[in-house]
């Protein structure tokens, strides 16, 4: 971006700016800032708690390098209020999860289910052939949450062709009617 000066700056990116504010030693008293400090510093939980201050660090975090971080952020993305950006919230939990790191979709699962409800059944049926088999009884369990959609996707997932889906589907089907879920 251009300077005061017209010189051309160099702006690092989100990432980067979490690792630098990681180092330091005086925390922010209030406000994204502090917000940015605790995820920097990997205190996922403080930063939640910061509410919606807290929404840009958590999806600056949903990209960081670090899958634990990436995962944390994932798990608050489900929660936090995201006000007039919903769309780039559900955005952010659907990169995560298609994430090359199994713990990452996990949590990017669960939170597509809590933030999306119904919404979430075509992203779930997604994580259904997943190569994690946690992924994908996470997936179904989600699907078995989100009424009517998720119920159609896992009843017509009882036919795939790919056999880990038929399976987690018909496991998934036989647990929700024996504990009476409709």
């Amino acid at each position: 971006f251009p300077s005061t000066t017209g010189a051309l700056c160099f702006r690092p990116s989100r990432p980067v700016q979490i690792r630098r504010l990681a180092l330091l030693s005086v925390m922010p008293d209030e406000g994204p800032g502090l917000a940015y400090y605790h995820v920097a510093r990997g205190e996922l939980g403080q930063a939640a708690a910061l509410g919606e201050d807290a929404l840009p660090a958590f999806l600056a975090a949903a990209v960081e390098p670090n899958p634990v971080i990436r995962a944390g952020a994932a798990r608050a993305l489900g929660t936090l209020p995201a006000g007039d950006r919903e769309a780039e919230v559900a955005a952010a939990l659907r990169a995560a999860a298609r994430d090359h790191e199994a713990s990452v979709r996990l949590d990017a699962t669960g939170s597509l289910t809590t933030r999306l409800g119904a919404e979430s059944a075509a992203d779930l049926a997604d994580r259904l052939d997943d190569d994690s088999p946690d992924v994908r009884r996470a997936a179904a369990a989600g699907l078995t949450q989100v009424g009517e959609p998720g119920a159609a996707v896992l009843v017509a997932s009882l036919t795939a062709e790919a056999v880990r889906v038929r399976e987690v589907a018909a496991t998934i089907l036989a647990e929700a009617s024996v504990i009476g879920v409709p």
